[in-house]
């Protein structure tokens, strides 16, 4: 199954918490959530998203550029999700955003390329925004998730050296002082020292970013016995054969009839029968 985005939802909040309904369209997706917030303290905290039927895993921990902080998260969805509310609480912040996307086609046994450098961070203090990241599968969902001070929406960079798709960029609109962002592109080749880059609203001061990378599900094999194929003159050959039986005949057939010489049976095709 190919890896394809499977439904996006953002929403935004104005000091500690936000929220976001989801809604999706196939089974066995990952569901990625990325959270972004402003801190107001030296120890701002990202908690765990909750929804109802969705156990959420921490993927990457807190990074912290001065102010911008990014956290993110994962759960297996076994079933669609309609209309699934994704909640965020945090601590020590002024603003919060979050974004929540499905992933169909994804491994979910074991969602993530196991490069070491996956997930990938870095931080900074400028609009452009690039991490470098490297993968080791053939078949990744690439993420780019962004936390930025700027308030302003993002646009879109590249990942890989090919044009992303930007899922969402949103600005927390209450106090306008924190933006999320995340981006994908979907590959077909392991990446190597490749970078993923995004532009941030100005003014900006400081930018956090997250890389991943999740898998491809392998090819499904089927286990059913697999039906030969018959040639089309081969089915009619048991009413052949029965046609043929009654030709040469299946009851033994009448010898020719015969005519008496010299105390001999002679038949009449020349050859003796017997003698009395």
């Amino acid at each position: 199954m190919v890896l394809a985005l499977d439904g996006s939802a953002k929403g935004n909040g104005g000091t500690t918490s936000a929220s976001c309904t989801l809604t999706t369209t196939s089974t066995n997706d990952i569901i990625y959530v990325v959270v972004t917030a402003f801190g107001n303290t030296a120890s701002p905290t990202i908690n765990t998203p909750t929804a109802t039927g969705l156990t959420f895993n921490l993927r990457k921990s807190n990074l912290t550029a001065a102010s911008a902080i990014i956290g993110t998260y994962y759960a297996v969805a076994a079933s669609a999700q309609s209309a699934k509310v994704i909640s965020v609480t945090t601590t020590n912040t002024t603003g919060v955003v979050i974004i929540a996307f499905g992933i169909s086609g994804a491994n979910t046994a074991t969602p993530f390329d196991a490069n070491a450098a996956i997930p990938a961070t870095t931080k900074g203090t400028t609009s452009a925004v690039s991490v470098t990241f490297s993968t080791s599968n053939a078949n990744d969902f690439i993420i780019l998730g962004v936390a930025d001070d700027s308030g302003v929406v993002g646009t879109k960079g590249n990942i890989a050296g090919a044009a992303s798709t930007l899922i969402f960029s949103q600005n927390e609109t209450v106090n306008f002082n924190d933006t999320g962002s995340a981006e994908y592109l979907v590959v077909s080749s392991t990446e190597t020292s490749q970078t993923a880059l995004f532009t941030t609203g100005t003014p900006v001061f400081n930018w956090s970013a997250v890389v991943d990378a999740v898998v491809q599900a392998s090819a499904a094999v089927s286990s059913a016995p697999r039906k030969m194929a018959v040639n089309p003159k081969m089915r009619s050959y048991p009413a052949r054969l029965r046609q043929r039986s009654r030709k040469w005949g299946s009851t033994p057939r009448s010898p020719p009839p015969s005519i008496i010489v010299g105390g001999a049976s002679i038949r009449k095709d020349g050859r003796n029968s017997q003698r009395w």
